[in-house]
């Protein structure tokens, strides 16, 4: 999932570099800001570290048509989503990191007979028993292969 090529041309060629020109902004303005750069953040991982000043700016304002004079630091995050707003856009929906098995697998019965477990009736779940429980350290092993 990305920005689209419009949508970031948009920001970096004319509403960020804009922001950067303005000495203050009202906080109609700044909410506007906002709400456009926290939509592209969910595609810019690191993008919504880079809205602090700007909230922290938003919330120094009261009412809607009052302004207030953009400091260092806001105008500092405004670099940052110009020069890397490119950089890092794109999040993939599916973790890309190597799957590995799970450390251990803990699994109980339901069945409130001892006559007749889970994996007596299912054989799917009989299969995975034999071959989890073949498995366990030699502690449980007489337990089990009278079972078995």
């Amino acid at each position: 999932m990305s920005v689209t090529p419009d949508r970031l041309r948009d920001l970096q060629e004319d509403l960020l570099p804009r922001w950067l020109r303005k000495k203050s902004a009202s906080k109609t303005e700044l909410q506007s800001l906002i709400g456009k750069l926290a939509f592209v953040s969910k595609c810019v991982r690191p993008g919504r570290l880079f809205l602090c000043s700007i909230l922290d700016t938003l919330h120094l304002l009261r009412r809607n048509h009052h302004r207030i004079k953009l400091s260092a630091e806001f105008r500092k995050d405004i670099r940052w989503w110009i020069r890397f707003i490119s950089f890092y856009n794109g999040v993939s929906l599916i973790s890309t990191h190597v799957w590995s098995s799970p450390d251990s697998i803990f699994s109980t019965d339901a069945c409130l007979s001892m006559d007749m477990p889970a994996a007596a009736a299912c054989p799917r779940i009989s299969i995975f028993t034999s071959n989890f429980l073949r498995r366990c350290s030699s502690a449980f092993q007489p337990c089990i292969s009278s079972r078995l």
